[in-house]
Formats: C-alpha cells, structure tokens, sequence
C-alpha cells in the first residue's frame, strides 16, 4: 500500500506506475481496485481530467491515471509514523539488550 500511494502523489499512468513501484501486473491491479473501493486513491480517465465516475474498467486499467486523494495521503503519513515507531522501539529494545552492558570480567577482575 505504502508503495503505491508514494508513487501517486501526482497523477500518474498506468505503466510509470508499475515501473516505479515493480509490482507485477495482478498484483498492483489487486491493490488499486481495494485501494479505490476504500477511498485512497482515485481514477482519471487522463492525466489532466477529472476523476472518472465510480465506474471504470477494472480489467484494463492501464488505460487510466491513478492519484492518492486526501485520505490516501493521511493513511500514508499515519503508516509512516507508524513504521517509525516500530524502528524506534526495536532500536530502543536493542541497546537495552545489547551495547548497554558492563564489560565482562575475568578472573583478575579487569575487563576481558
């Protein structure tokens, strides 16, 4: 999801939108289709019209334009905070079990 609302900020082509994103065919197909039924993203009949109606051709949809909307970019933002918050709490979880501890010591009593 991430991927695909990233690379839709602007209006773009079917095509430059598989290229950027690498996702096959069915796949990036898959997601769009849940991705407009929810609201995310909307469909353009061309790069400078306006959203199609609800109604498009969900079998040949490299004939259209893609675009997040408002709630497409919310939903990224909040899915980018939340991965950020994941990457911290794992940093966090990691010093406390790693690189935060006293050296070991040997039988002198001196850091091995």
């Amino acid at each position: 999801m991430k991927t695909i609302l990233s690379n839709t900020m602007y209006v773009e082509p079917w095509d430059r939108l598989q290229r950027e994103t690498g996702l096959q065919t069915g796949v990036l197909r898959a997601d769009l289709v849940t991705m407009i039924s929810h609201g995310l993203v909307d469909v353009f009949q061309d790069e400078d019209g306006a959203p199609t109606t609800p109604f498009f051709d969900a079998d040949n949809m490299q004939g259209f334009h893609f675009q997040s909307t408002h709630k497409g970019v919310k939903a990224l933002a909040l899915a980018k905070a939340k991965t950020n918050e994941a990457g911290k709490t794992a940093d966090k979880t990691s010093q406390k079990t790693s690189g935060n501890r006293p050296p070991e010591a040997n039988k002198d009593g001196e850091p091995s």
